[in-house]
C-alpha cells in the first residue's frame, strides 16, 4: 500500500474516534440538540491540524528518501 493511501485511512480513523470522543461521548445525555462548544471545536480542529501536518512531514520524507523495502 502507498504510503500516501495507508496515512489517508489512519488520519480518517483519529479523525473519527477524536470526533466521538469530543463531540459524541455525552450526546447521549442531551435531549434536545445543542451546539458544541467552541473550545472543544478550537481543540479537535488544533488535534487534527497537528496530526495531518506530522503526517505530511512523513510522507514527503517517505517519496523523497524512498523505503528500506523500494
Amino acid at each position: 500500500m502507498e504510503p500516501l493511501e495507508a496515512t489517508a485511512i489512519g488520519v480518517l480513523l483519529v479523525e473519527i474516534l477524536l470526533f466521538a470522543e469530543y463531540f459524541l461521548k455525552d450526546s447521549g445525555k442531551i435531549k434536545t440538540r445543542a451546539k458544541f462548544e467552541q473550545s472543544k471545536i478550537k481543540k479537535f480542529n488544533h488535534l487534527l491540524s497537528k496530526l495531518i501536518s506530522k503526517v505530511a512531514i512523513f510522507v514527503g520524507w517517505h517519496y523523497k528518501s524512498g523505503s528500506y523495502f523500494d
